[in-house]
């Protein structure tokens, strides 16, 4: 039985589609490929759609054409992404299914073995076509400091198709390795490969990926200076992991390191990272994000630690002689334990515990005087 659909039109008429009795789907992706393809190849798509187990020999007939412009409009919609072959990494979506979640998007796996092998007429049709495609073409050339040759032209293009990713795309690319000193297209070509396989499939997650980039490099490049680590060598893997947990776990600008680092010095006297490390955890755990939130909590605590002179609020008659429990100073004499044993201990780190010319090496647990 034949149905219709009515669309109502810009200036008021219906349209109906027929139908008829056999209708074939064809991917909403489509659409945005249509002003890069040619006459040849939408037809062939269309006579593919409506038989894909057809032969190419069949379809060529069906469609005027020879087998070679057959082959090559198929090639064309695999670049695109619309076509897959048997071993191609991602399967053909059956037409209920075309509504792939963005998250299955970013596990498909694709290698730049599979990308089509394009003709230099149909990348040169591509980019006449699509302006920002041949503005993305010059700008790289201009990034990466290089005429591209027709080797690389097809090949960036191709990739780009392939991969389903915008120019824009390919530009934040372009730039990221010539960051890295690397500045040749098939550099480029590969970074893309690996940056979609981890699920880095849109300009805007490369930007938001990039910016981290940047702000873990800086970071980085002031905590050296900071901690006296000069650039004449690596980081040890143990600092790198300091520097990630500030930064990405915490969340940790260099403003709050600096004030970790000076409490770190003023304690042990010395540049520690483990130990401003134990103060930044510390801090995280307590909630503290901001500069001023850490000031405030510093101040609160001098503030009870000195406090109330008169002893109301630090001074109690308890185990330890009559002399108050200095909670600060227990928590520094813990981290000298676990991270600078081997150090000179400051005076002040043991005062309030074991008197002010205890070893940390020679504190053992405190036992309450016996009762007289």
């Amino acid at each position: 039985m034949e149905t219709e659909n009515n669309n109502e039109m810009q200036h008021g008429e219906k349209i109906g589609i027929c139908y008829g009795r056999r209708v074939f789907a064809v991917p909403s992706s489509v659409l945005p490929k249509l002003k890069n393809a040619k006459k040849n190849d939408i037809i062939i798509l269309l006579e593919f759609l409506s038989s894909p187990d057809a032969e190419i020999d069949d379809i060529a007939a069906s469609c005027g054409a020879d087998a070679q412009t057959v082959e090559s409009a198929l090639s064309f919609w695999r670049g695109a992404g619309i076509l897959t072959l048997d071993d191609d990494a991602a399967p053909s979506a059956a037409p209920e299914a075309a509504a792939e979640p963005a998250s299955e998007k970013k596990k498909r796996e694709r290698t730049l073995e599979a990308v089509p092998s394009y003709t230099s007429e149909e990348i040169a049709a591509i980019v006449s076509s699509d302006k920002s495609v041949s503005d993305m073409i010059d700008e790289c050339q201009q990034i990466l400091g290089k005429i591209f040759g027709q080797t690389d032209t097809v090949r960036l293009v191709s990739v780009m198709n392939y991969y389903n990713v915008n120019p824009e795309y390919i530009l934040l690319v372009a730039a990221h390795c010539v960051g890295m000193g690397k500045k040749s297209v098939a550099y480029l070509v590969s970074t893309v490969a690996g940056l979609y396989s981890s699920g880095i499939c849109d300009a805007d997650t490369l930007g938001e990926y990039l910016m981290a980039i940047a702000r873990s490099a800086t970071l980085e490049t002031k905590v050296r200076a900071l901690f006296g680590i000069g650039m004449q060598r690596a980081l040890s893997d143990r600092e790198k992991d300091f520097i990630s947990t500030w930064s990405e776990k915490y969340g940790y600008e260099i403003e709050i390191i600096t004030i970790a680092f000076n409490i770190t010095v003023d304690t042990t006297g010395n540049a520690s990272m483990p130990y401003a490390n134990a103060i930044l955890q510390k801090w995280f755990e307590a909630g503290l994000r901001k500069p001023e939130e850490i000031e405030e909590y510093l101040a609160n605590e001098k503030t009870q630690k000195n406090g109330d002179k008169s002893g109301k609020k630090n001074q109690k008659n308890d185990v330890f002689g009559g002399k108050s429990f200095d909670s600060e100073a227990f928590f520094n004499a813990s981290l000298l334990r676990s991270y600078g044993s081997d150090l000179a201990v400051p005076k002040n780190a043991l005062a309030g515990i074991a008197g002010n010319n205890a070893d940390i090496r020679n504190v053992g647990p405190v036992v309450p005087p016996e009762k007289k």
